[in-house]
C-alpha cells in the first residue's frame, strides 16, 4: 500500500510541475508579446481635415517606446504625393481621444532639416489662396521624451475671385465709387492714414462698370471681405466709424500676466496672447487691466495700447538668485508638495532639456509675509521672471512650444537687433 502511495504522489507531483512550466511558458509568451506590441508601437496618427477635405499625413521621424526612428526628408519627399485641398478654408488637426499630445506646432521645414514652428494666430490655420505645393510639418510633444512628426504634402489652386473682393481669408478690400477722381484718391488716403496697420485692399471704379452691385448713388464706398459684401456707405466717414466700430475691436482685459516674450513680442494675460510695444514695462505675475484693439483684423492677436498695474508680483520673484546662470538655458523654481514635486525630482531628459537648474521648495516666504505653499512653478531667464503656471503640464506645453518656435525666435532676435 505505501509502495502504490508514494508512485501516486509522484505522478502527482509530476503533474503539478508540468503544470506550473506550462503556466510560466504561457506566461513568458504573453510577456514578450506584450512587450514585442510595447516596442513595436507608434505614435498616433492625427486626423487632418481641410474645410471638408480629409488630408492623409505622413509619419516622418520620431521617438516613442523603442528609442528614436530617424526618417530623411529627402527619402521621405521621394514618395510624396500632393493632395488638393480649398483654399481660405481653416486646416484642423485633431489626434484620437486620449491620445492627445501635450503641445503640436504646424510649421515647415527649411532646406537643412531645421523645424520652423508659427504662432498660435488663427489667420496661421488657413489656406492661402494661392496656386503651389505646400509640405507643412507637424511636430508633436509627449511626456517622457516621446515625439513625432508628421509631414503633410498639399496642392492648391488659386480661386478667381471678383476683382473688388480681398483675396485671402482675414483681408479686407474697399471699393471707392466716386466720379471726382481726385475726391476718391482723398477718401482712399485718408482710410489708408488711419487705417494703416489693416490689410486693406484698394479699388477704384466706375459704377457703370459693376451693374451687380447696384450702386445709385454717385458716391459710394463698399467693404469686402473674400466672400462677400460686408456694408456700404455713401461717405468716408461713416465708412470709418463702422471699421472701428465693427472690424477693429476694443476691449478691456483684466488678469495675470503668465508669461511675456520680449523676442517675439507679447504677453499672455488669462491665456489670451497680446502684442506689446518693445518700450512697455510689463513683468510676469502682476494684475494688470489692457486696453488692447484688434491691430490688423479680428483673426490676428490683439495690440495693447494702455496698460495699468492693479498688483504689482512679490518682490522675492525679482531677487536675482533666481535668474540662469547658464547661456541658453533657464531656471526653474517649483513650490509644493512632495507630490507635485516628484515629476521636477526625476524628470525626463528630454522633456526638461531647456532647463539648465530646477530648484523646489515645499514653501516659500514672500516679502508680503505670506507663505506661499504652491502649487506653482517659475521660469526665469538671465535677466527676469518670464512663465509661472501652477500644472506641470503646461510647464512642459511652454518648455515644447519654445523647443518650436526656436527658429522664430532666433529670427525675431535678429530683426529688433536691427543687424
Amino acid at each position: 500500500m505505501e509502495g502504490k502511495s508514494t508512485k501516486r504522489n509522484t505522478k502527482w507531483q509530476r503533474l503539478i510541475l508540468w503544470g506550473s512550466a506550462a503556466v510560466l511558458i504561457i506566461m513568458g509568451m504573453l510577456y514578450f508579446d506584450r512587450e514585442k506590441v510595447f516596442k513595436e508601437e507608434k505614435p498616433p496618427m492625427p486626423v487632418i481635415t481641410v474645410g471638408d477635405t480629409e488630408v492623409q499625413a505622413i509619419m516622418g521621424s520620431y521617438r516613442w517606446n523603442d528609442g528614436l526612428v530617424e526618417k530623411e526628408m529627402k527619402d521621405i519627399s521621394k514618395s510624396l504625393k500632393y493632395q488638393e485641398v480649398p483654399v481660405n478654408e481653416e486646416m484642423r488637426i485633431e489626434f484620437p481621444e486620449g491620445e492627445e499630445p501635450i503641445y503640436f506646432n504646424k510649421g515647415s521645414q527649411d532646406y537643412n532639416g531645421k523645424f520652423i514652428g508659427t504662432t498660435d494666430s488663427k489667420i496661421n490655420h488657413y489656406m492661402p489662396n494661392a496656386t503651389g505645393l505646400s509640405t507643412i510639418n507637424i511636430k508633436a510633444y509627449w511626456k517622457d521624451g516621446k515625439r513625432a512628426d508628421y509631414i503633410i504634402p498639399l496642392k492648391t489652386s488659386e480661386v478667381k475671385l471678383k476683382e473688388y473682393y480681398a483675396r485671402y481669408f482675414g483681408t479686407y478690400s474697399i471699393l471707392i465709387v466716386d466720379e471726382d477722381t481726385q475726391s476718391a484718391e482723398r477718401a482712399q488716403l485718408d482710410l489708408q492714414t488711419e487705417f494703416s496697420n489693416m490689410l486693406i485692399f484698394y479699388n477704384k471704379a466706375d459704377k457703370q462698370l459693376l451693374p451687380e452691385l447696384k450702386i445709385d448713388n454717385s458716391k459710394a464706398f463698399l467693404l469686402f471681405d473674400h466672400q462677400k459684401e460686408i456694408v456700404r456707405t455713401d461717405d468716408v466717414v461713416t465708412m470709418k466709424k463702422y471699421i472701428r466700430e465693427n472690424i477693429i475691436f476694443k476691449e478691456v482685459i483684466e488678469g495675470t500676466v503668465s508669461e511675456i516674450d520680449h523676442d517675439l513680442g507679447f504677453v499672455t494675460i488669462n491665456g489670451r496672447q497680446l502684442i506689446i510695444e518693445p518700450d512697455l514695462l510689463v513683468r510676469t505675475g502682476q494684475e494688470v487691466s489692457v486696453k488692447a484693439r484688434d491691430l490688423i483684423s479680428k483673426f490676428y492677436s490683439p495690440v495693447i495700447e494702455e496698460l495699468q498695474v492693479l498688483r504689482d508680483s512679490d518682490q522675492i520673484l525679482n531677487d536675482p538668485k533666481w535668474l540662469s546662470k547658464k547661456p541658453g538655458k533657464w531656471s526653474i523654481l517649483a513650490i509644493g508638495d512632495s507630490k507635485f514635486l516628484q515629476p521636477l525630482k526625476t524628470p525626463h531628459k528630454e522633456d526638461l532639456k531647456l532647463a539648465g537648474s530646477i530648484t523646489t521648495q515645499e514653501s516659500l516666504k514672500l516679502n508680503n509675509g505670506e507663505q506661499l505653499t504652491g502649487p506653482a512653478i517659475y521660469i526665469f531667464n538671465d535677466k527676469e521672471l518670464i512663465f509661472q503656471t501652477s500644472t506641470y503640464d503646461e510647464l512642459l506645453k511652454y518648455l515644447f512650444s519654445r523647443e518650436a518656435l526656436a527658429f522664430a525666435i532666433e529670427q525675431a532676435k535678429v530683426y529688433r537687433s536691427g543687424k
